[in-house]
């Protein structure tokens, strides 16, 4: 296989700085990930559907029902009438004019 990136080039592109040893190893490990993707390519897929998941997965989260909440009387029991607004907590202003 021959070499399709330059360590060097793509560190700059990164924006780190990689030691002579760290950018061998990095070669090594890129080109072994390309050696890979290579033996993929030759499988023969033709007959092979594409799937997200190699099994059937079931929704397991709850039908999203809209409700009606009573939470903020719940939230609003331990705080000061002085820091509450209809259902909003009051805050500071904290920004300029």
């Amino acid at each position: 296989m021959e070499e399709r990136f330059d360590i060097k080039t793509l560190s700059n592109l990164a924006r780190i700085n990689l030691s002579v040893d760290e950018q061998v190893g990095i070669s090594t490990d890129l080109k072994n990930v390309l050696n890979y993707v290579d033996t993929l390519n030759e499988l023969n897929l033709d007959n092979i559907e594409p799937t997200s998941h190699v099994i059937e997965l079931e929704d397991v989260y709850r039908p999203d029902i809209v409700e009606h909440s009573n939470m903020a009387n719940k939230l609003f029991v331990n705080i000061a009438e002085s820091k509450r607004e209809d259902n909003f907590f009051k805050v500071p202003k904290i920004i300029e004019d």
